[in-house]
């Protein structure tokens, strides 16, 4: 993939506005990310040379924090956790539903951009398992169709 003309402006700007102070790498990726979406390995990689850092280091934070992207997000995030009681009641199966319903593989983004579907190893809502978060919004004490019929609100089911 090459950056668009655009981006790479983009790009430019953050840096240009950091180039003075010693702001930390991460602050620094996190206004691109908020910018383009996702950090893709080609911004890295410009990135590295613009700032004088190996592009190891760069790919090291993007990776280690899951909070950054290299990949295009879906316009909804839905998370589903995977912690111990939200999978002993069910979470597999709320994973395996969305899945089948939005034709989306966990950790992937369906093809329209709606939603990407992530899971968490815990949200701290054990007493409403199984939950799912939409956007950041919690979902809780559900069941496949339920959790299908709470995503109706957020964007049109695939079928």
């Amino acid at each position: 993939m090459t950056l668009s003309e655009q981006t790479y402006r983009t790009l430019d700007r953050i840096v240009k506005a950091h180039e003075k102070t010693k702001t930390p790498l991460i602050q620094i990726l996190h206004k691109v990310q908020n910018e383009l979406g996702y950090i893709p390995p080609e911004a890295q990689g410009y990135l590295a040379k613009q700032l004088g850092i190996p592009k190891s280091e760069i790919y090291g934070v993007v990776s280690f924090y899951s909070f950054f992207n290299m990949e295009p997000q879906g316009k909804h995030l839905i998370n589903i956790c995977t912690g111990t009681a939200c999978y002993i009641k069910g979470a597999e199966a709320i994973i395996e539903a969305i899945g089948r319903e939005y034709d989306v593989e966990l950790g992937g983004t369906t093809e329209d951009g709606q939603f990407t579907l992530s899971s968490a190893r815990c949200m701290g809502c054990c007493s409403l398992a199984p939950v799912m978060s939409v956007d950041g919004e919690i979902h809780g004490n559900l069941n496949p169709d339920e959790a299908l019929e709470a995503l109706k609100d957020y964007g049109k089911v695939k079928s």
